[in-house]
């Protein structure tokens, strides 16, 4: 049955279902989930055929983890098919990050990768959430590792905070300037010249004390370009 959904096999499917199956998910938990992850591997034919049969969300089990499915899939049609007209919730937006920082990996496009970010933060996603490990990273840092510019601009233009530290109180600027990233630094002093102008987001000693860590760190590691433009934009406010 879950192999069928997930492969979208509709034959077998009704041959099961007249053979007597039941989708009461009256064996719990597991098999609703089960079911309903396979399905939206499946898509939404997959999704419509399970629930035309008979299947029901029931409201006090979690139901998310077919969100998950649908994120890391990825297929955005299953996601909107889940989220809105079935009206299921999303995950913890803790266990989301990672998720989050893949779309664009998994997306064929920059447009496809800021609809399904959208979708999200139009049902709840927060974007500032950290990950629910020992890190307390945000999904800045999947944007900086990856050395994603695109995603790293849409995530700041959708509020994400780079001025939020890590356990290791570490910021984005830092994680950038660390990885050599010099188009990520510039991003971030591009938003950093937007906002420092509202004390409530950022203030000018805050941008300076972390414009000083990032520096020790790029001459740390002999990235000298990275150096200057946080020195000029110290000193000058501008890049």
């Amino acid at each position: 049955m879950l192999k069928a959904l997930a492969c979208g096999q509709v034959p077998p499917l009704k041959m099961l279902l007249d053979r007597g199956l039941r989708l009461d998910v009256s064996e719990g938990w597991h098999a609703e989930n089960a079911l309903l992850c396979s399905a939206a591997q499946g898509g939404v034919p997959m999704l419509e055929f399970l629930f035309n049969s008979g299947f029901q969300v029931v409201p006090e089990r979690n139901d998310s983890l077919a969100v998950h499915t649908a994120i890391n899939r990825p297929d955005i049609n299953a996601l909107q098919f889940l989220l809105v007209k079935k009206k299921i919730g999303l995950p913890a937006s803790e266990a989301l990050v990672s998720a989050v920082e893949s779309i664009p990996e998994k997306n064929k496009s920059t447009e496809a990768t800021q609809r399904m970010l959208d979708i999200l933060l139009d049902h709840g996603l927060d974007i500032n959430a950290s990950k629910d490990d020992d890190s307390g990273q945000t999904c800045l840092w999947g944007a900086i590792q990856r050395e994603d510019s695109s995603f790293l601009r849409l995530l700041l233009d959708r509020s994400a905070s780079p001025m939020l530290r890590d356990r290791q109180g570490d910021t984005p600027l830092y994680a950038a300037a660390a990885k050599g990233f010099l188009e990520g630094v510039r991003i971030i002093l591009e938003w950093a010249t937007l906002h420092t102008q509202n004390a409530e987001i950022i203030t000018r000693p805050e941008l300076r004390a972390q414009i000083s860590n990032a520096v020790l760190q790029a001459a740390a590691q002999e990235s000298w370009k990275i150096v200057r433009i946080l020195e000029r934009y110290d000193y000058t406010g501008y890049l």
